[in-house]
């Protein structure tokens, strides 16, 4: 859960990663409602760091569980096969986010 620290668990083939300083970035306070989600644009973000800053991503989809059991997915399926063409690397230098898309169930094969 966002906003509390967590043992790495799995869900599917993906790890679930805690939040870093959680009482401090805690999507309850104040309170985020899934219905946001389709105002803004969904994105992930790299912020330079240690001695190899660079972030290579060959896949990425993100699922948010809403507490009335809806689950709302995000992908960017232009990396859905794995492929020198199909990586996107993020840095300072040449991009440092990957914007995503809602997705349904069917979209991802």
């Amino acid at each position: 859960m966002l906003g509390e620290q967590q043992e790495d668990d799995t869900e599917g083939n993906f790890t679930v990663m805690p939040v870093v300083e959680g009482e401090y970035n805690d999507p309850r306070k104040p309170q985020l409602d899934t219905e946001d989600l389709s105002l803004y644009p969904a994105y992930l973000r790299v912020e330079d760091a240690g001695s190899n800053p660079a972030l290579c991503l060959e896949r990425v989809r993100v699922s948010v569980h809403a507490s009335d059991g809806s689950v709302h997915k995000f992908d960017n399926l232009r990396l859905d096969t794995v492929a020198d063409s199909r990586r996107i690397w993020l840095q300072q230098k040449y991009g440092k986010q990957l914007y995503l898309h809602r997705v349904n169930e069917r979209d991802q094969s």
